[in-house]
């Protein structure tokens, strides 16, 4: 016994050749041997083998998977009905609802609910609903539910169907029947498929709603309520919302969606308003002045004016806020604030605010666009100038004095920027020959993938002009490192510093291992070191890991889709793509729950620690370090 040495555990599933086997099918796309799995006699096999399908979501492989519904395992169900539902099968409608009808409560896979959701058609404003819908509906909104996958998964079906369309009383009115009996994390799903509702559901149950707000302590829970809180448009929703923005100690998310919901009011007091001019966090004051300035008559008052030393992003908008209500005429103040700036992410900050006066256009173009510019400030000069041009509806020739001058400069984020415009208006750009000449010699000289998303806008701007452009070939993809993939713990976890401080992902390799590898890699190759936040969207995601800074750089070397895990809740660690199997570097995470990423976005882990610090980050905070740690668990 002494001389006996111990059996070597393994780190994370990959130990088993017959799970490498499954998932480098799924890599490889090959659908029909996954297909042979789903008779393995292994349910693990079989779940496994189903989740790939949902990777290639093609419909060819339904009536397959629809026999799995009669497996004797829920884990095996519960795959197929998840890869029913990525695959769109709409000629399984009828099986998916045999299925949540006769099976029992304690075996039915919750899985079902989003499977019906995914297959349900579209709803159209101008017809009624089709009896398909009206079956599928019937079964939603009587349904039992048990447990607290149970609630979680038929809420998730109903913000999806909110988001086809459906405004049926009937499904919404069994929200607060569930909520009685659903946990913390299903209460948020819940709260989420009502303030989705694509009609004013609080306004049409305003007694409960009230009721539920003045009880409902758990913060998340309280930021979709602040939405439904603005349907109300009334003064006393106007003081309530403000008063949820000040709560003290503040918490940003439940701030910035009380302050957005003010949006919704039609009539807002200024006196009611001025505690928010002196609110502590920046990234709520922008919002405030962002949120006054997209109104078409802008509430201001000269008190309003915030104390020193705030955020640059903060002053302009509130400079953009005075000039669009006509308290501030003159242009010096961002010209001084643009010349202050000193960080790239400010200057692009500034310079989105400069959009309330035409002035500033010869002066965007002439010198914010120059090819010694970071590529950050050329791509928000590009995304200002357009937005001036609607605006103000100039009288001189766009395409030739702005456009065409623009292109030439062959920055890919501006043409990115440019293209998405001209597929908008193609009308405009179809008449400029010399426009047409130069999209077509771009589309032929982009290196692929490394600027696949430029392709891709370019191609879709050429299609709106009438030239007909062939789809971006999907070559350079990086080959699987097994290797490497078996030598990742499960759970791994990568420590991320930040300007802002320290948070930590713990990484699924299990479920996500080409990811998790990829990740990793540049990881230990320091590639994320120096790298900004280039994208911050409030109570939606922060993103990061471009190599230009701007959104539209990427690696010469991609990776395909995987959607095993689908649960974006808050917190959830994603991969940025131009479409599916076009992953390469870029990664964000979720601010709050994002239901409506999964199947479309590769989710690779989660914030285990630090979640707070990922809430502070603002665009153009800086990544210092990226390491390896020991998993906890």
């Amino acid at each position: 016994m002494a001389c006996h040495s111990p059996r070597r555990q393994p780190v994370n599933a990959f130990s088993d050749p017959r799970i490498v086997e499954i998932f480098d099918w799924t890599e490889k796309r090959k659908e029909k041997a996954l297909l042979t799995c789903l008779s393995d006699s292994y349910a693990h096999y079989r779940e496994l083998a189903c989740l790939g399908l949902a990777t290639i979501q093609d419909t060819a492989s339904c009536p397959h998977l629809i026999r799995l519904l009669d497996d004797p395992h829920q884990e095996a169900r519960g795959g197929a009905l998840y890869a029913i539902g990525q695959c769109g099968c709409t000629q399984g409608i009828y099986s998916l609802l045999d299925y949540l009808k006769n099976s029992a409560l304690e075996t039915r896979s919750p899985e079902v609910f989003q499977a019906l959701a995914h297959v349900c058609p579209p709803f159209e404003d101008d017809r009624a609903y089709s009896s398909v819908q009206r079956d599928i509906l019937l079964e939603l909104a009587n349904a039992r539910l048990l447990t607290e996958k149970d609630f979680c998964e038929w809420g998730r079906a109903v913000c999806l169907l909110n988001r086809k369309g459906c405004d049926w009383r009937e499904l919404h009115a069994a929200i607060p029947y569930h909520l009685q009996y659903a946990g913390p994390q299903s209460r948020i799903v819940l709260a989420y498929a009502l303030s989705t509702a694509p009609y004013p559901w609080a306004a049409e149950n305003e007694k409960y709603f009230m009721s539920w707000l003045k009880t409902e302590r758990y913060d998340q829970v309280r930021i979709p309520l602040m939405k439904l809180l603005g349907q109300l448009d009334s003064e006393d929703a106007e003081k309530r919302l403000v008063a949820y923005a000040m709560l003290q100690p503040v918490h940003e998310p439940l701030a910035i969606a009380a302050v957005r919901a003010l949006g919704s009011v039609s009539i807002l007091h200024p006196d009611i308003l001025l505690p928010l001019a002196g609110h502590p966090s920046d990234f709520v004051l922008e919002e405030f002045y962002r949120t006054l300035a997209s109104r078409s008559r802008p509430v201001w008052d000269d008190s309003f004016v915030p104390p020193a030393r705030r955020s640059i992003a903060a002053e302009a908008e509130m400079h953009k806020l005075r000039f669009l209500a006509g308290h501030d005429p003159s242009s010096n103040e961002l010209l001084a604030l643009l010349g202050n700036a000193k960080d790239t992410y400010d200057k692009v900050a500034v310079i989105r605010a400069m959009v309330v006066n035409q002035e500033f256009m010869p002066l965007l173009r002439d010198e914010y666009i120059l090819p010694d510019r970071p590529s950050a400030i050329r791509s928000g000069a590009t995304e200002a100038l357009l937005e001036m041009h609607a605006a103000f509806a100039s009288r001189e020739d766009f395409i030739a004095n702005y456009v065409l001058p623009l292109w030439r400069t062959h920055e890919p984020g501006v043409q990115t920027v440019l293209a998405a415009w001209i597929a908008a208006h193609p009308a405009e750009a179809a008449r400029n020959e010399a426009l047409l000449e130069l999209m077509s010699a771009t589309l032929k000289s982009l290196p692929l993938p490394l600027l696949l998303e430029t392709y891709n806008e370019v191609a879709a701007a050429l299609t709106a002009c009438g030239i007909p452009t062939e789809k971006a070939p999907l070559a350079g993809y990086r080959a699987t490192d097994w290797e490497l993939i078996q030598s990742i713990p499960q759970n791994q976890e990568v420590e991320i510093e930040t300007t802002k401080g320290v948070f930590t992902v713990a990484l699924d390799v299990n479920l996500n291992p080409v990811s998790a590898a990829q990740f990793i890699r540049l990881v230990r190759e320091g590639f994320y070191h120096g790298k900004y936040f280039h994208r911050v969207v409030p109570n939606f995601v922060i993103q990061a890991g471009c190599p230009k800074g701007d959104g539209t750089g990427g690696l010469n070397q991609m990776i395909r889709s995987e959607f095993f895990s689908h649960s974006y809740d808050t917190g959830a660690l994603g991969l940025a793509s131009a479409g599916k199997d076009t992953e390469s570097c870029q990664w964000f995470v979720t601010h709050v729950p994002t239901y409506w990423l999964e199947g479309r976005y590769t989710q690779f882990g989660r914030v285990i620690r630090g979640m707070e610090v990922v809430q502070t980050i603002r665009m153009g905070d800086q990544i210092f370090s990226t390491r390896e740690v020991s998993p906890t668990d």
